[in-house]
């Protein structure tokens, strides 16, 4: 294990002791799919992979298929409290790599965010 690594991992143990002293809990970290997190809940949810446009959804789905992928992207947005951060880089692996920017169901939600701020309450 190189200096570096160890170092991380020494300051990993020390933020995760210090949170159990603060909190009464310990940082931890699931790695699960989209599909075995239905029923799951959790503070902070990171959708690391997928939210590119071509991996989720698809790039040539059937309108079922759609759908479901529809639905597993709610499921990823809705198991968290507090909050959701998504990744994505825009490129779909291949001989040449295309650019074809972030999933749809980013931009949809990212619409809807903004509709939602600019509607004054009622």
């Amino acid at each position: 294990m190189g200096d570096a690594l160890r170092r991380k991992a020494r300051s990993s143990r020390l933020i995760s002791k210090a949170t159990v002293a603060a909190t009464g809990r310990r940082l931890i970290v699931n790695l699960l799919t989209l599909h075995s997190a239905k029923g799951c809940e959790y503070d902070v949810v990171v959708m690391v992979v997928g939210m590119d446009m071509g991996a989720m959804p698809w790039r040539r789905e059937t309108a079922a298929e759609l759908l479901e992928s529809c639905r597993l992207f709610h499921v990823g947005l809705t198991r968290a409290h507090d909050a959701v951060h998504m990744l994505y880089s825009g490129w779909i692996p291949g001989r040449y790599g295309q650019h074809l920017g972030r999933s749809p169901f980013v931009d949809e939600l990212e619409d809807r965010l903004i509709a939602a701020e600019r509607t004054p309450p009622t």
